[in-house]
């Protein structure tokens, strides 16, 4: 079952899997994962305090959707 869907309405289904990643605390010591959130929405990154759970949450749809 896929809860991150519950936690993250807006993420489109292509690219739900930044749900369980932006979870799992290996995107803090591996830059390219921290790149990929940051490429996402340099503001949004930067808002969020480098959180992407909380970017995650905030980001808009139209960008969800651009990426996926």
């Amino acid at each position: 079952m896929n809860d991150y869907k519950k936690i993250f309405p807006n993420l489109p289904e292509r690219i739900s899997g930044l749900g369980e990643l932006a979870y799992n605390l290996w995107w803090s010591w591996h830059p390219a994962a921290r790149m990929l959130f940051k490429s996402m929405d340099r503001q949004g990154w930067k808002d969020s305090i480098h959180n992407p759970v909380r970017m995650l949450r905030e980001i808009p749809r139209e960008i969800l959707e651009a990426m996926a």
